[in-house]
């Protein structure tokens, strides 16, 4: 450490002239120095994966990394490496093995952002560059949540005759904006008539149903499924009454079957906590313990939503978790 010498004024005393003295004192930082140099003493495939090489330096070995980053550093036996050299090249490799987690996740099909991230944090991969990888994949077009949610919303209408509260729901869990979830129920109404598209599916349940001797527990048990699917109570007694139309019993109305009130649908906001992290654990523990003394499937599920229904949870949340255990 070199050594500068530094001149300091005495102030005068009693009219004496001002005097100077020198003091030794360390001289300001510079450049931090090189970093100790290790040497490559051999690179072999590896046994799992011979697309990546084992790193040894210094006759023992350092780190992976993969062989198309090796040809493109040229690195070789003998050659020199320092530990800023090191960790260019592992943070290079991680971002590699990042883009070729990511691209294999989504070929199988489309995912949210959160969905990534959930898989790269899963693999390892360190928050900056799974983040900077992310990015990557968004300016390219191969992760977009809008588009995610309007299609996913339009698939699962079709598919499943899935409603918009159940909709909602699940693009939540997958971690959609709610600007985006609302965008994307905005325009599934615009384009569908939810009644016409919800109701062949119903037609479906209706018809398995039809095992069921009392009209009036058939026509509760249909409406269950159809608002477990999320379509909401007006839109679900629409759906209804064109299935009644369609396939009439009796002349029992309508609104004698509905066991649940409108008023009971009124959902309790859930302040920041993630509700169905929540209702999972405590659905399947009352689920498994109605199991021990209830026979009747349909009055085990019944005793559950209102065992859920009175701890305060919403009726989607209590939906959503009643189909996971059906």
């Amino acid at each position: 450490m070199s050594i500068y010498r530094k001149k300091l004024r005495t102030p005068p005393k009693d009219g004496a002239e001002e005097t100077e003295r020198s003091e030794f004192s360390p001289s300001p930082p510079e450049l931090s120095l090189p970093t100790a140099e290790r040497i490559i003493t051999a690179m072999e495939p590896q046994k799992k994966n011979p697309d990546r090489l084992s790193i040894y330096l210094d006759g023992k070995y350092a780190f992976g990394l993969p062989r198309d980053l090796v040809v493109q550093h040229m690195l070789c036996k003998g050659c020199r490496i320092d530990e800023e050299k090191e960790r260019a090249l592992l943070k290079e490799a991680q971002i590699l093995r990042a883009k070729e987690i990511t691209l294999n996740f989504l070929s199988y099909q489309a995912r949210t952002e959160q969905e990534v991230e959930k898989k790269l944090k899963d693999r390892g991969i360190a928050p900056d560059i799974a983040e900077q990888v992310i990015q990557r994949f968004r300016d390219l077009g191969y992760l977009n949540d809008p588009n995610f949610a309007r299609s996913f919303a339009q698939s699962r209408l079709e598919a499943r005759g899935q409603g918009p509260r159940r909709i909602q729901m699940e693009l939540k869990k997958r971690g959609i904006s709610a600007n985006h979830i609302q965008e994307a129920i905005q325009q599934l109404e615009e384009k569908n008539d939810l009644v016409e598209t919800i109701t062949p599916h119903a037609q479906k349940r209706w018809q398995r149903l039809k095992k069921e001797p009392n009209a009036q527990k058939r026509r509760q048990k249909l409406l269950d499924f159809l608002l477990r699917q999320g379509l909401g109570f007006d839109l679900a007694q629409r759906v209804f009454q064109q299935i009644e139309k369609d396939d009439p019993i009796d002349d029992i109305e309508i609104e004698e079957a509905m066991y649940i009130e409108p008023e009971d649908l009124v959902e309790e906001p859930a302040e920041e906590r993630d509700v169905l992290e929540e209702i999972r654990p405590l659905a399947q523990k009352r689920w498994e313990r109605l199991g021990k003394s209830e026979t009747n499937l349909y009055k085990r599920r019944k005793k559950l939503s209102d065992y859920l229904r009175r701890q305060g949870f919403s009726f989607d949340a209590i939906s959503s978790v009643l189909e996971e255990l059906a």
